[in-house]
């Protein structure tokens, strides 16, 4: 019946039996029940079919120890079928659940408290007609298993002013078009809790507060909802987005302690306007995401300090990842780490950032990231004296894009090791402050045109162990250490620079056994090199400028390639060195019709980093073999003599698959452990392939993402990434063990090495182990050692005779005697007869 009036009644029972329930109301509306206190019953209340009642002020549930029957699927209130009730000021303790809303809507719950329930507080399941969802308000939830959750038929709800505290997990949203706003949720404290953990689409969570939890706020599964406004603090990690199409904005995720403040894993998403402080590993992580768009962020104060494989890795830390932009943020103020730091990364764009006082590199490019644009950065006070960090720091990665970015202050202003066919072009790099250099170049052979490097109190560029790169229409003027300094088998090509005010030298060559030449360049003197700018060493100069250059206009490269068939674009760079100012027309000839909508154009120059114009370059046309020759000319409207051109000529070539890359390459992992593989697939060119792989591990065992967990069984083992022909594969190395000697990696499918190498330390930084890898091509005593920052030996690794092979060792941060040794700057060296090397590593304690 309808209308009735249940009030102020103490029912329980002495039976602990199965199915009974407090109050019992069936096809029936409009009842008011209230001031009741209902135990020992399975399920409190039970409302079927039945809409429009009012319930207040009863308490449900056990002051004591909850029976059998309420810890088997008991309940407190259970509405099945049920709209437009209202339930407010109940007390429910101590059921495996507090209330379940079965095919349920338009209930309003508010001013409620929930506890001690072992299940989920408050569960919002099944489907409904009803339009508006449930509205959730004002209730408290404290020592529960998950306080809240919704499914994913159980749409439209609104979750709000809520406080949830200590459970096991807070809230669960895994259904469509909810709002979750203004609540409170901290202290939960499950091993893979979430304050609030979205798994629908289309979701609305704004101004809350989450804190103290595993994760903050957790995305996952389903795609397109909205993080707003949220304050989200001293969490272990901050937001984790492992969903795509998601907008993360105006959030202030702060001071947690063990992970990142936000870590994107394979997805897309916007992540807008957020203040990202004062977390423990990194502001921002990406580990394996396309096309983020990363925008107008404060990221301050990381300390870098967590755990894991990926500590200390910086303001923002992209491993993996493709096609990302970052746009006008702030990273700045890391403690002992990088501004940004990147890995196996591609096609990625950094647009006017502002990386300001990093204590280590402003933007570390390490190894295999290909064909980046780093674009008009403000890259400023990064490093330290008693380093060797950069503004910009690129390893063992090609094909990249470093164009009308401000260097200054930072220990050195650009490094480039082991690196090619990366374009450095219309950079202003001044006032670098460490004796090593301006532009610090090893075994590389990129170009370097249009830049203006003065001030540096090391040589304007430095090149060592081989490099070759091209060093053409630079303004090099008063560099303490001179100008262009060339030693240890390098052999750069100088050209149309202009050299002035390099106190030491213009251009030296410390090795005798190189001849250099150094032609066409204004040495500061109509006269050619000589007291105003001098020649040093091996360096041949037969012709120079009589005047100094002015206008420059380069378009990159001079050789590029392309795969065939593919859209690109062509970057066409002005520098005029006699005005910052210049008005500058630019025209661009083309062959064969490859560039889109070509017409002279424009450009005015502004500051000391010139302008650019983006042409857009279309090879659908073209089969495999085509060379095109384009030509750009500029010349100024403000001074009809000054004029320049630049010739660039691009081969196209067939994508074939050439390398697959496993990241990490090798790990130490311990029984049971858990950790996320990646791969990327390369052509002969180093541009990345985009696939899926197929996955098999010995070990272990490996899922189709590449999350490896080890087994129990100790030795070496193999994870392997298959491309999908079968016909290519790349491999990573696990040791499940602790190592604590040398030890010798598994056997490779190859043939002894055919030459020496040293690797660089994995992981770099490290705490408090790093491993070292090395390769010998013959049987032969060696040694491997480990120096300080004043060259003092720190420790004997290795001091003995050894066989050809691969050899892995691992370094535990002590020194010979056994004591730990301090943070900072060490270097290992690798000594054999014929072989000697060194490389940097870096201990954060």
């Amino acid at each position: 019946s309808d209308n009735n009036t249940i009030y102020c009644n103490e029912i329980s029972t002495s039976l602990d039996t199965l199915f009974l329930g407090g109050i019992v109301i069936r096809k029936s509306k409009n009842n008011v029940i209230h001031n009741n206190e209902i135990g020992k019953f399975q399920i409190g209340f039970e409302f079927e079919n039945s809409d429009n009642n009012r319930i207040y002020n009863n308490t449900i549930g056990f002051a004591e120890t909850p029976t059998i029957a309420a810890i088997i699927g008991g309940k407190g209130i259970f509405i099945r079928n049920g709209q437009d009730n209202i339930i407010h000021n109940n007390t429910i303790s101590k059921y495996s659940g507090g209330l379940d809303l079965q095919n349920s809507g338009g209930n309003r719950i508010y001013e409620n408290t929930f506890t001690g329930c072992r299940g989920v507080a408050l569960y919002m399941n099944g489907a409904y007609s009803y339009p508006g969802g449930n509205r959730v308000f004002r209730n408290t939830f404290y020592g529960n298993g998950w306080a809240l959750m919704s499914t994913k038929t159980q749409n439209r709800n609104r979750i709000e002013d809520n406080e949830i505290y200590q459970n096991e997990k807070g809230i669960i949203v895994s259904s469509d078009s909810n709002i979750v706003i203004n609540n409170k949720t901290y202290d939960n404290h499950d091993i893979i809790a979430s304050g609030i953990e979205v798994n629908g689409r289309w979701n609305v969570i704004a101004n809350n507060q989450t804190f103290r939890n595993n994760y903050g706020i957790k995305v996952e599964y389903r795609s397109s909802n909205r993080i707003l406004n949220n304050v989200v603090y001293e969490n272990e990690c901050g937001i984790f987005i492992g969903s795509k199409q998601n907008l993360v904005q105006a959030n202030e995720i702060r001071d947690n302690r063990e992970n990142s403040g936000l870590v994107i894993v394979n997805s897309y998403n916007h992540i807008l306007d957020n203040q990202i402080t004062n977390n423990q590993r990194c502001g921002i992580e990406i580990r394996g995401g396309r096309e983020n768009l990363i925008e107008n962020n404060l990221i301050d104060r990381t300390n870098s300090t967590g755990h894991g494989e990926w500590s200390s890795r910086g303001g923002v830390f992209m491993i993996n990842t493709f096609e990302n932009k970052l746009i006008k943020n702030k990273i700045q103020n890391t403690i002992a780490s990088f501004g940004v730091y990147m890995n196996i990364s591609s096609g990625n764009y950094f647009f006017k950032n502002q990386i300001v006082n990093n204590a280590f590199d402003g933007i570390l490019l390490y190894e295999n990231c290909h064909s980046n644009d780093i674009i008009q950065n403000q890259i400023l006070s990064n490093g330290s004296m008693i380093g060797i960090e950069a503004g910009i720091n690129i390893i063992n990665s090609n094909y990249n894009i470093m164009r009308g970015n401000k260097v200054w202050y930072n220990c050195a202003g650009i490094i480039e090791r082991t690196s090619h066919d990366n374009a450095f072009i219309n950079n202003s790099v001044h006032f670098n402050f460490c004796i090593g250099t301006g532009i610090h170049i090893y075994g590389s052979n990129s170009l370097f045109a249009g830049n203006s490097v003065q001030g540096d109190a090391g040589p304007a560029f430095h090149c060592e162990l081989g490099a070759a790169p091209v060093i053409r229409q630079n303004y090099i003027t008063g560099n303490a250490g001179g100008g262009v300094l060339s030693e240890s088998g390098s052999n750069p090509t100088i050209t149309k620079n202009n050299f002035s005010d390099n106190p030491a030298f213009g251009v030296s060559n410390a090795d005798p056994n190189v001849t250099m030449t150094a032609n066409d360049n204004w040495w500061g003197d109509p006269a050619g090199p000589g007291a105003n700018q001098t020649v040093q060493g091996n360096v041949t100069v037969q012709q120079w400028a009589a005047k100094p250059f002015d206008l420059v206009v380069s378009a990159g490269a001079d050789t590029i390639y392309l795969p065939a068939g593919s859209r690109d674009s062509l970057v066409v760079s002005v520098q005029n060195w006699s005005n910052f100012d210049d008005l500058v027309e630019v025209s661009v000839s083309d062959s064969l019709g490859w560039l889109t909508g070509l017409q002279p154009f424009t450009l005015q120059l502004a500051d000391s980093v010139g302008a650019d114009s983006t042409l857009q370059l279309n090879t659908a046309s073209s089969p495999a073999g085509t060379v095109n020759k384009l030509v750009a000319i500029a010349h100024s409207r403000l001074a009809q003599d000054q004029r320049d051109s630049s010739v660039v000529w691009i081969h196209l070539y067939e994508t074939i698959i050439d390398t697959i890359i496993v990241q990490p390459d090798s790990v130490q992992l311990a029984p049971g452990d858990s950790l996320q593989f990646f791969a990327t697939a390369y052509d002969r060119f180093n541009y990345p392939i985009p696939m899926r792989f197929s996955w098999s591990a010995t070990g272990g065992t490996i899922d189709s993402s590449g999350l490896y967990h080890a087994g129990s069984e100790e030795g070496w083992f193999e994870v392997v990434a298959t491309d999908s022909s079968g016909e290519k594969q790349g491999k990573a190395a696990v040791q499940i063990k602790t190592i604590t000697s040398v030890q010798t990696p598994p056997p490779e499918a190859v043939s002894l090495p055919d030459q020496y190498a040293l690797y660089q330390n994995y992981p770099n930084p490290f705490n408090p182990e790093t491993t070292i890898k090395f390769q010998l091509p013959r049987d032969e005593k060696i040694s491997l050692r480990i120096f300080d920052i004043l060259g003092n030996q720190v420790r004997v690794l290795v001091d003995e005779h050894k066989k050809a092979g691969y050899y892995a060792v691992v370094w535990d941060s002590k020194d010979d005697a056994g004591n730990e040794v301090a943070s900072g700057i060490y270097f290992y060296r690798l000594k054999t007869k014929e072989y000697v090397n060194t490389l940097k590593l870096v201990l954060i304690r």
